[in-house]
C-alpha cells in the first residue's frame, strides 16, 4: 500500500510540476529504507499526497524541500515533543481540515456524472470505510480489490465468438479473449495475451 501511494504521489507530482519522475528509484528507496527502518524497531513509511502538494503548493521544486521538510519532523520529534503536546487537538483538527479543503479536487464534483459509475462507487466505497475504521491503508486495499474485480469483469465482456464455415464445409467456433493483465506492484507492465480456440 505504501509503493502504491509513493507512486500516486510521484504521479501527482509529475503533473503539477511537469517533470518525469523515476519510480522504480522510487520502490527501490523506499523498501531499502524500511527494510532497516525495521532493524532499529522503526515503523515503515511512505510518501504522502497531502504533505507533498502542500509542499508543492509553498513553491517547492526541488529535492531540497523534502529533505528540510524530514529534517525539521525529525528536530520535532526529538526536540519539540513537549512543545507539540500543549498544541490543542482541535487546532491540529483546524489545520487538517484546512489541508483537506486546499487539496481537494472542487472540479470534480462538476464532472462526477461523466465518470464511469463504478469509479464513482469505488471512491465513495473508499471514503467511507476511511471515515468508519480510521484506517486509510486498508480502506485503499479494499478500492484495490473492487477495483480489480470489476476490471476483470469488463474485461471478460470482451470474449466474443464467431461462427464461420471452412473450405471444407463444417461449422468452426473460434473464441477470441483479450486479457490485460495489471500486476498490483508492476504498475506500468501491462501484457496482452491473446487465445484462439478452435473446435
Amino acid at each position: 500500500m505504501g509503493l502504491i501511494e509513493s507512486l500516486l504521489t510521484l504521479n501527482v507530482v509529475d503533473e503539477i510540476t511537469g517533470t518525469k519522475g523515476k519510480g522504480n528509484k522510487e520502490a527501490v528507496a523506499q523498501g531499502t529504507a524500511n527494510i532497516v527502518n525495521g532493524f532499529f524497531t522503526g515503523m515503515g513509511g511512505c510518501a504522502m499526497i497531502a504533505q507533498s502538494f502542500v509542499n508543492l503548493s509553498a513553491g517547492s521544486r526541488a529535492r531540497l524541500s523534502g529533505i528540510i521538510a524530514a529534517l525539521t519532523i525529525l528536530m520535532i520529534i526529538l526536540f519539540g515533543a513537549p512543545l507539540i503536546e500543549r498544541v490543542p487537538m482541535a487546532a491540529l483538527v483546524g489545520v487538517m481540515i484546512m489541508v483537506a479543503i486546499g487539496t481537494f479536487e472542487w472540479i470534480s464534483l462538476r464532472i462526477i456524472n461523466k465518470m464511469p459509475r463504478h469509479d464513482v462507487a469505488v471512491g465513495i466505497l473508499v471514503a467511507l470505510i476511511t471515515i468508519w475504521l480510521h484506517n486509510l491503508a486498508l480502506a485503499v486495499l479494499i478500492g484495490v480489490i473492487i477495483s480489480a474485480l470489476v476490471f476483470a469483469w469488463e474485461s471478460a465482456k470482451r470474449i466474443r465468438a464467431r461462427k464461420y464455415t471452412d473450405e471444407q464445409g463444417s461449422d468452426t467456433m473460434r473464441f477470441m479473449a483479450l486479457y490485460s493483465l495489471v500486476p498490483l506492484l508492476l504498475l506500468w507492465t501491462n501484457l496482452t495475451y491473446r487465445m484462439i480456440r478452435r473446435k
